[in-house]
């Protein structure tokens, strides 16, 4: 059974105040600006009845300009598969001449230990980008190619679970209800040799270009069909 709207919008607030909260101890204890004002939008903003919280903590760069990390919490998104623990590296060069930086570079240089979403949750979610997101974005397409091709998984394997995942979010917002309708009507025009052109200019590398316009000719009509069957049921 499903909780009543209203009380579903009372708890997360109350779970919104308390992350908030977490994260302005944070803030003060490195130094950055943020302030646990919901209707101060440089600091927070709320989507989705509550379903989506963005914090922006600022601060000032080495070179003294002004910039925020974003941190996005979703309340609304069912996780189907188990998480990795993954070693994220820095993009920061190892280079022994900005040591000089001291605790700054030791810090964005350090490797740490998170949690991050397991391929197929992020092929599934590449996917459901596609169908529900407002015009076509190339990069998406793109992305799970070299998914694909990465990790030896194909989204066809996963329409149980995509159409879990995407069936929730069209019942909730009518503007993904909208987006799937005008998708359906563009994605037989999307050319995939425009898509590889852009591949390659993204990639900077060669990419093997017959087989990818193949790929993205055959992602189409799996994806038409997906959303036939997700907007049979409207």
């Amino acid at each position: 059974m499903e909780l009543p709207q209203k009380k579903v919008r009372r708890e997360l607030s109350e779970k919104i105040n308390e992350i908030c909260g977490v994260f302005l101890r944070i803030s003060k204890s490195l130094g950055l600006s943020f302030a646990c004002d919901k209707g101060d939008r440089r600091y927070i903003e709320i989507g989705g009845n509550n379903r989506f919280l963005t914090m922006k903590l600022w601060h000032r760069t080495l070179a003294g300009l002004e910039d925020f990390i974003k941190i996005q919490i979703n309340f609304a998104e069912k996780i189907l598969f188990d998480p990795n623990r993954v070693t994220a590296s820095s993009i920061c060069p190892q280079d022994k001449r900005l040591s000089i930086y001291g605790t700054h570079y030791q810090n964005y240089t350090r490797k740490i230990q998170v949690r991050a979403y397991h391929p197929y949750e992020i092929l599934c979610e590449k996917i459901r980008s596609i169908l529900t997101r407002k015009g076509v974005k190339y990069q998406d397409f793109i992305d799970v190619y070299m998914i694909a091709k990465n990790y030896q998984i194909e989204p066809q394997n996963l329409r149980k679970q995509i159409i879990e995942k995407t069936k929730p979010m069209l019942k909730l917002y009518q503007k993904y209800r909208r987006n799937i309708a005008t998708n359906a009507k563009l994605l037989p025009d999307i050319r995939p040799k425009t898509i590889a052109m852009l591949a390659e200019e993204a990639l900077l590398t060669n990419i093997d270009t017959d087989k990818f316009e193949a790929y993205v000719a055959n992602l189409k009509k799996f994806l038409l069909d997906l959303i036939h069957e997700l907007t049979a049921t409207e």
